[in-house]
C-alpha cells in the first residue's frame, strides 16, 4: 500500500495563509493611516475626480459627464468645508455653473437638484469666508431655487434641504440685527420640521436640530424664555433615538444646541442650576465626542461652554470659574482662526475680551485688562467690516468702558455663536 504522503498542498495552504495575513495587515495599517489623515484621504479622492472629470468631454453630455462633474463638485465642497478653502468653494461653482444650465437644458431633473443642492453648499460655505453677508443671501437664494422643484427629488432629505436656509437666515439676521429675517429662519425650521419624511429618523431629527438653533438665537436675542423652553424641548427631541456612534457630528450638534439653550435661559432668569445643566450636557459632549466631528461640534461646545461659566461666574464670583472659561474661549478662538472663519473669529474674542476683563477687574490684574481690550479691538474691526451694526456697537462700548474705567462693566454681550453645519 502506498502510503507516501505528499507535502505541497499543505505547504501551499500555509503559504496562502501567511499571504493573505500579510494583505490583511497591510490594509488595515492603510486604514489607520487613512482614518489618523483624513485631508490626505481627501487630496487622493480629490486628483482622481479631476482626472474622470478631464476625460469627459463637454461636446457629448452623457451620464458619465454628469456623474464625473457630480463627483468633484462634491468632493470640492466637502474638502472645503472639512476645511474652508476659498478656492475650492470656487472652483466649485465654476464647474456648476456650466453644469446647471446643460442639466435643465437636457431635463435631468435629479442630477440638476444635486447640482443645486451644491451649488447653496458653496455659496454658503464661500459666506462663512467672509464677514459679509452677500454670499449668505446668494446661498439662501439657490436652496429656496431647489425647494421649489416639483416633484421633490427622492435622493434628497427634504427636512434636511428646508432647514439649511433657515439656519442661514438666523445668521443673516444676527449679523444684520433683523428680527424679521431671523423670524423667518424659524418659520422656515418649523417647515423643515413638517415635511421630514417619518419613515427616515435622521432627516426629521437634522431638520429639529437646526429648529432648536433657530428657536435658541431668536429666544435669546428677544430675551423670550417660552421660545427657550421651546428651543431645549426640540434639541432633545432631536437626539432621541439617534445613536452617537452612527451620527457623531449631528449628536454632537444637538447636545451644543441644548447647552445653549439651557446657558440661555439660565441666564435670563438667574438660575444656577440651570447654569450647571447646561454645563453638565455640553461638557459630557466634549469628552465622548468624536474629535473627527472638530468642526460640526466641538467648536460650538467649547464657545458655549465659555460663554455659561462667564454667566455662572456672575453669579458665584469665582475666578476659578473665569479661567476655565477663558480656556474654554481660547480653544474655541484658535480653531475659528485655523478656519479662517472671520465672524467666528470675532464673536469668539468678544466674549474672551469680556471673560478677561472680568478676571482682571476681579483680581486687579492690568495685564489681563490689556488683553481684554486687544480682544475688543480685534473684534470689533471685524464687525466693523462686516456691517453688523449692532455687534460693532455693543463691542465698542465694551471697549470705551474697559480704557475708561478700567473694568468689565455689569452687562454681558449677548453671545450669538456661528453655528456649522455643512
Amino acid at each position: 500500500m502506498d502510503v507516501t504522503v505528499e507535502y505541497w498542498p499543505l505547504t501551499a495552504a500555509v503559504l496562502l495563509t501567511a499571504a493573505m495575513g500579510a494583505a490583511l495587515w497591510l490594509f488595515n495599517g492603510q486604514v489607520a493611516r487613512d482614518k489618523d489623515n483624513r485631508d490626505d484621504r481627501m487630496e487622493r479622492a480629490l486628483v482622481t475626480a479631476r482626472k474622470a472629470a478631464g476625460k469627459c468631454s463637454g461636446k457629448r453630455i452623457s451620464r458619465r459627464w454628469v456623474r464625473a462633474r457630480m463627483q468633484l463638485v462634491m468632493l470640492l465642497t466637502e474638502a472645503g468645508g472639512n476645511r474652508p478653502d476659498r478656492a475650492r468653494f470656487e472652483e466649485a461653482l465654476a464647474i456648476l455653473a456650466e453644469a446647471v444650465p446643460v442639466l435643465k437644458a437636457q431635463g435631468l431633473k435629479p442630477e440638476r437638484a444635486t447640482a443645486i443642492y451644491y451649488k447653496g453648499r458653496a455659496e454658503w460655505g464661500l459666506g462663512g469666508l467672509e464677514p459679509g453677508w452677500e454670499q449668505l443671501e446668494s446661498a439662501v437664494a439657490t436652496f429656496r431655487e431647489l425647494l421649489a422643484i416639483e416633484p421633490w427629488p427622492r435622493h434628497l432629505l427634504r427636512g434636511v434641504v428646508t432647514s439649511l436656509p433657515a439656519v442661514i437666515l438666523i445668521d443673516i439676521g444676527d449679523r444684520k440685527d433683523d428680527l424679521a429675517t431671523m423670524e423667518d429662519g424659524v418659520a422656515l425650521a418649523r417647515q423643515a420640521v413638517e415635511v421630514a419624511r417619518a419613515r427616515v429618523r435622521i432627516d426629521k431629527s437634522i431638520a429639529q436640530r437646526n429648529l432648536s438653533h433657530a428657536l435658541g438665537m431668536l429666544g435669546r436675542k428677544t430675551a423670550n424664555p417660552a421660545m427657550l423652553e421651546e428651543a431645549i424641548e426640540v434639541a432633545r427631541a432631536a437626539a432621541e433615538g439617534i445613536k452617537q456612534e452612527v451620527y457623531p457630528g449631528h449628536w454632537t450638534a444637538c447636545q451644543a444646541n441644548l447647552g445653549y439653550a439651557l446657558g440661555a435661559l439660565g441666564e435670563l432668569r438667574g438660575g444656577e442650576a440651570t447654569l450647571e445643566e447646561a454645563l453638565t450636557v455640553m461638557e459630557a459632549a466634549r469628552e465622548s465626542g468624536d474629535m473627527k466631528w472638530r468642526r460640526e461640534g466641538h467648536v460650538m461646545l467649547a464657545q458655549n461652554t465659555g460663554a455659561v461659566r462667564l454667566a455662572l461666574s456672575r453669579l458665584r464670583q469665582d475666578p476659578a470659574i473665569l479661567r476655565r472659561a477663558i480656556a474654554d474661549l481660547a480653544e474655541s478662538l484658535e480653531s475659528f482662526k485655523e478656519l479662517a472663519l472671520p465672524f467666528g473669529q470675532a464673536e469668539t474674542a468678544r466674549m474672551l475680551g469680556r471673560t478677561l476683563a472680568a478676571l482682571g477687574e476681579m483680581e486687579r490684574d492690568d495685564e489681563l485688562l490689556e488683553q481684554a481690550a486687544e480682544c475688543y479691538r480685534w473684534a470689533l474691526d471685524i464687525f466693523r467690516r462686516a456691517g453688523a451694526t449692532r455687534h460693532a456697537a455693543e463691542t465698542g462700548e465694551a471697549l470705551r468702558g474697559l480704557e475708561n474705567d478700567g473694568g468689565a462693566g455689569d452687562d454681558v454681550a449677548r453671545h450669538q455663536p456661528l453655528y456649522i453645519v455643512r
